[in-house]
């Protein structure tokens, strides 16, 4: 009912995960069609969004329990686990 309108790429990849890490944003996410970010992009937003209290995953061959793999071609960060999986 109250689901995602639209996106919109606000211009830099990290500075969207900023936006979760400040709750400007719920989720964030990229590498759909293969348009991934570069492990050092995936390392800071890593290290800004669990310094925040969110999680990050790959979109594509996540296994549960596993780290973030920073080599990912996709990614899926939210401010909450439950806002994650749902």
């Amino acid at each position: 009912r109250n689901g995602c309108r639209s996106t919109r790429c606000l211009g830099s990849g990290v500075l969207d995960i900023c936006y979760v890490a400040t709750g400007r944003l719920d989720v964030v996410y990229a590498g759909v069609a293969n348009e991934g970010w570069k492990p050092w992009d995936y390392c800071a937003a890593n290290v800004i969004i669990e310094e925040a209290g969110g999680v990050m995953e790959a979109l594509i061959d996540q296994k549960p329990d596993q780290d973030f793999d920073l080599y990912s071609k996709s990614i899926l960060c939210a401010t909450s686990k439950e806002l994650l999986d749902e």
